[in-house]
């Protein structure tokens, strides 16, 4: 249970190196995404797999490229770029458009991960968790 315990003491402090760094130098994160709800305008949410709304599982985050690809075996990941990046005490806020869609992402310092993806038709919203790569 130490050796658990102190693996996981040490992601953190990994993780919080590549925020404190995100746009400063090549640090890039591994984020697997957990789970996805599909919302419509009126504010009710079923639950969804990643295969039903098209999302990936895994993705990588680059602060210097300023990119989110996914980490699928596909012959051309897709990408969108970050529009915008805020750090804040808790972490980092991400936004961007694509496709007609905002997205926006907050990675908190311990690694939580939590997605929305908006259009006229309703929300994703998800969570997930993170690690330096």
């Amino acid at each position: 249970m130490r050796r658990k315990t102190l693996s996981n003491g040490l992601a953190v402090i990994l993780l919080l190196m590549s925020l404190a760094v995100y746009g400063e130098e090549r640090a890039s994160l591994l984020c697997a995404l957990g789970q996805v709800s599909d919302c419509d305008p009126t504010g009710w949410c079923e639950s969804r797999t990643f295969d039903q709304v098209g999302l990936p599982r895994f993705v990588e985050v680059n602060f210097h490229d300023r990119v989110i690809t996914e980490l699928a075996d596909v012959e051309t990941p897709h990408s969108t770029q970050i529009a915008h990046m805020t750090r804040t005490e808790e972490g980092i806020i991400l936004q961007g458009v694509q496709v007609g869609r905002g997205w926006s992402v907050v990675i908190t310092e311990a690694g939580e991960l939590i997605f929305s993806i908006a259009d006229a038709q309703g929300t994703f919203v998800g969570s997930g968790a993170c690690r330096p790569l």
